[in-house]
């Protein structure tokens, strides 16, 4: 979590709550590899990750926590993939 980009992550959270989705924001400072973990544990599929670049493109990546695949995916666009994947 980048303080400066918290406007960001609560936007697109809220984006996602909007489209019926889940979601559970994580504000811990801690390493992505140790929040994976704890998303897993949560019984969560997805992670959606934004840094700054990703941010500045108006992109993030999305994780499947089943499979381990990572994705690029317009920040437009991910609720929507989102849904197609969990066959919504």
């Amino acid at each position: 979590m980048q303080e400066d980009l918290m406007p960001i992550y609560l936007q697109i959270s809220q984006q996602l709550r909007q489209a019926g989705i889940n979601v559970i924001t994580n504000f811990e400072k801690r390493p992505l590899g140790k929040q994976f973990q704890a998303a897993d544990k949560q019984g969560s599929r997805f992670c959606v990750i934004i840094g700054e670049e990703e941010a500045a493109a108006q992109k993030s990546s999305l994780k499947d926590l089943q499979s381990g695949e990572q994705i690029e995916i317009a920040l437009h666009d991910l609720a929507q993939e989102i849904k197609a994947r969990l066959g919504c």
